[in-house]
C-alpha cells in the first residue's frame, strides 16, 4: 500500500521526491464512455508504487466517498497479509480471493473509492466487471519512480516483484508487456513527479467527481 507524506502547511509529495517544476498531471487518455452514470464506483490501478493508495485515499476524502484498500481488504478477509497469504496458499488462490472480495464491493450500493493490487486490473475477468461498474483511472509513473516509492514502502503489505539483477530493469521490462493493458482505463494520468492534489484534482475534473452527489456537497481534503 502506497503511502504520501503531508506536513501541516506543506502541499504533499511523494516521500523522497521533489515537486515536478511544470507539475501539471498529463492527461494521457479519457474515452467518451467513462462518464456512463451507470459506472458508480472509482477504481485506482495501475503498477505497485504507482500511488494508489494515496491517490485513492485523497478522492474519498474529496467527494465523500468510502475508501477502500482491496489489499487491505484481501487480508483483513484471509487472516494474514498478502505477503503471507501468497507464500501459503500461491498465487492462483490470491486472484480466486481477490475476484471474491472485488466483486463483492463492486456489488455495494454505495460508490466506493477503490485502489486496487498492481496486477488485479491485468485479470480479463476483473476488466469486463469494472467496465460495467466502475470508472478506472490508471496512475502512470516511470520505472525509477516505482522503484523509489517501491523501496519505501513495507514490504509485508507489498506483492513481490519479479526478481532480476537490476530492479528498475526490471520494472521497465515488466511495463512493455502491462502499460497497454493498463491503458484501457477509463483515464490515464501521469503521476510521477507531480504535487499529490494536482494529480487528484485532474482526475475529480476529468471524471466530474466535484459535482455534488445525491444531493450533498463532496467533502475536501484537508491542506
Amino acid at each position: 500500500m502506497e503511502r504520501g507524506r503531508h506536513r501541516s502547511g506543506e502541499a504533499r509529495t511523494w516521500p523522497d521526491e521533489a515537486p515536478h517544476p511544470d507539475s501539471v498531471p498529463a492527461v494521457v487518455s479519457m474515452p467518451a464512455a467513462a462518464l456512463s452514470p451507470a459506472r458508480s464506483h472509482l477504481v485506482v490501478v495501475g503498477f505497485m508504487g504507482a500511488g494508489k493508495s494515496t491517490v485513492g485515499r485523497l478522492i474519498a476524502e474529496r467527494t465523500g466517498r468510502p475508501f477502500v484498500d482491496l489489499d487491505d481488504a484481501i487480508a483483513e478477509e484471509a487472516g494474514q497479509c498478502i505477503a503471507d497469504f501468497i507464500r501459503k496458499s500461491g498465487a492462483v488462490a490470491l486472484k480466486a480471493k481477490e475476484r471474491a472480495v472485488l466483486r463483492r464491493l463492486l456489488a455495494s450500493s454505495q460508490p466506493l473509492v477503490i485502489a486496487t493490487g498492481g496486477e488485479t486490473f491485468l485479470d480479463t475477468t476483473v476488466r469486463d466487471w469494472l467496465r460495467v461498474r466502475a470508472h478506472t483511472v490508471f496512475l502512470e509513473a516511470e520505472p525509477e519512480t516505482l522503484v523509489r516509492r517501491l523501496s519505501a514502502g513495507n514490504p509485508l503489505q507489498q506483492r513481490p516483484v519479479k526478481p532480476g539483477p537490476n530492479l528498475v530493469e526490471t520494472v521497465r521490462r515488466q511495463l512493455v508487456g502491462v502499460t497497454p493493458i493498463y491503458r484501457e482505463a477509463s483515464l490515464t494520468v501521469h503521476n510521477d513527479g507531480e504535487r499529490i492534489e494536482e494529480v487528484v484534482g485532474e482526475i475529480a475534473r476529468q471524471l466530474r467527481l466535484d459535482r455534488t452527489e445525491h444531493g450533498r456537497t463532496p467533502r475536501r481534503a484537508a491542506g
